[in-house]
């Protein structure tokens, strides 16, 4: 693990901070009062994701396991309000099942993906559904339409059949079409970046809470300060430009106060960097080498770690080794929430 320290600090109660010319501000720091739990805040799509979570532990449709049943939460028409999507297990043909919250009962929107996951496009609040077989490539792009899957468009093609003596077909929305057209018709769905959707949390009772009291309340509770100061390593960071890079508030040590993880990719190898603030400065204590751009968080042992890691090596909030550590059945998948764009910032820490 290496460390380094990035340490924006304030004196005589002023924040330094960078703005989109790459000059510096400075704006008054708030106080330092006692941090706000996130589990204060309540929405009303708590209880009822709470309660769908419960009903699908119960059913013959939950898997445990590894590779069995998970959940994730994620605002798939950026209204505002996640979707529930809960993720059966990671076999070949199994696809999420995707719910949002009306009054005090869960709505299904529909089911799509495969192998327990989907792909989201959130510059265009698009789902990427991508399917390969062995003769035909299919791929279709939803959005959500008053909790409806609406396709605004299917792409097939059969090229790996070609080899056996098959005629090559493309296709856009069940229409023939020139390879060239299929190709350019499908970069202007693809020229952003995406995520992986689905398996973010575990079932048990620890992941869970956090996923449904925590994840999704840390803008409720933050103070300005502490916005800034979170902004102002995302405002470093994005002078980089670096495509794939990603982001994401966990509170790894549940002090109610969340570190910033910064993934630099989803690559193999890719580095997870943990920021964490103390006070009124935020420092860099841990750059963490991942399988895929992704942490996994342990909220039962309140440690980070690599999840493709054989024998993982536990990570606390400030950088030091979590020596003993063996990993829960709590798990929680962190890193790649938002995008590291200049926009995603100012939506993160709404």
């Amino acid at each position: 693990m290496k460390l380094s320290l990035l340490t924006v600090s304030a004196a005589a109660a002023v924040l330094l901070t960078a703005c989109a010319s790459g000059t510096k501000t400075v704006s008054e720091a708030e106080p330092v009062s006692e941090p706000v739990s996130p589990e204060s805040i309540v929405f009303s799509w708590q209880q009822v994701y709470q309660d769908k979570l419960a009903a699908f532990r119960s059913s013959s449709g939950f898997a445990g396991g590894n590779s069995g049943s998970m959940f994730d939460l994620c605002d798939l028409n950026g209204d505002g309000t996640p979707e529930l999507i809960i993720s059966p297990s990671e076999a070949n043909e199994s696809s999420c099942e995707i719910y949002s919250a009306s009054g005090n009962v869960p709505v299904s929107i529909g089911t799509v993906g495969n192998k327990g996951t989907f792909g989201f496009i959130p510059a265009i609040n698009a789902i990427d559904f991508h399917y390969i077989a062995k003769d035909f490539e299919l791929r279709e792009f939803f959005k959500i339409e008053e909790n409806s899957l609406v396709s605004l468009k299917k792409f097939y093609n059969n090229k790996s059949a070609v080899k056996s003596g098959g005629r090559m077909v493309y296709e856009v929305d069940n229409q023939a079409a020139r390879i060239a057209d299929y190709e350019d018709q499908l970069a202007e769905l693809t020229s952003t970046a995406e995520f992986h959707v689905g398996r973010k949390f575990s079932f048990s009772e620890a992941a869970s809470d956090y996923a449904l009291h925590c994840s999704e309340s840390w803008g409720a509770v933050l103070n300005d300060t502490q916005k800034e100061l979170f902004s102002s390593v995302l405002d470093d960071l994005l002078k980089e430009n670096n495509y794939d890079a990603a982001f994401e508030l966990c509170d790894i040590d549940r002090d109610n106060v969340p570190e910033l993880i910064v993934s630099d990719g989803s690559y193999t190898s890719a580095i997870c960097s943990v920021y964490r603030i103390d006070g009124i400065s935020i420092s860099k204590t841990a750059e963490i080498s991942t399988q895929n751009g992704i942490l996994a968080f342990d909220p039962v042992n309140n440690v980070c770690y690599d999840p493709g890691a054989r024998d993982p090596k536990g990570y606390k909030a400030d950088g030091s080794s979590a020596d003993g550590f063996t990993p829960s059945d709590s798990l929680v998948m962190c890193g790649r929430k938002f995008m590291l764009r200049e926009d995603y910032s100012s939506y993160a820490f709404r």
